[in-house]
């Protein structure tokens, strides 16, 4: 397998570095010859420059801490953010997708899509803040969106 510069780092690496705004390819070859048969890329977006420039962790209640990824609503900035136990950025919600650039994240749904809230509308959105649902107006959402069963 050929790869790109720079190299895909681990999960661990990934992390701690921060690959923001990096573009990766990597192309499947054999072993036999130079035939390549697949060329893949993926690109991690930069951090939005509305971002804070530090988040500290001061103190993790291991007692009441629950393993994985952190949702969590900058109210102040307009947009909502995943980080790792260490403060670690994972994901972000781009704002700038939604009503009055402001979005903030209710709830991680089984799909993979997040619900959320802005301005009085109710939204179901994608990771990339690709909008699937949004309710109307008038319905003045505000501080939750549940989707159904029913896909509604």
């Amino acid at each position: 397998m050929k790869r790109s510069w720079p190299p895909v780092p681990s999960r661990e690496s990934f992390h701690r570095k921060r690959y923001w705004d990096t573009s990766y390819f990597w192309e499947i070859c054999s072993v036999d010859s130079d035939d390549c048969f697949y060329e893949n890329y993926f690109t991690v977006n930069p951090l939005p420059e509305h971002h804070t420039d530090q988040i500290n962790i001061l103190y993790i209640d291991e007692a009441n801490y629950y393993e994985g990824i952190n949702i969590l609503d900058f109210e102040s900035l307009g947009y909502s953010l995943a980080l790792d136990r260490n403060g670690n950025e994972i994901w972000f919600a781009d704002k700038y997708n939604f009503d009055d650039s402001k979005i903030m994240s209710v709830e991680l749904l089984d799909n993979g899509n997040f619900t959320g809230f802005s301005n009085g509308k109710g939204y179901e959105f994608t990771v990339d803040s690709d909008i699937v649902f949004e309710t109307p107006q008038e319905l003045n959402v505000h501080h939750q969106i549940l989707k159904s069963n029913h896909n509604t």
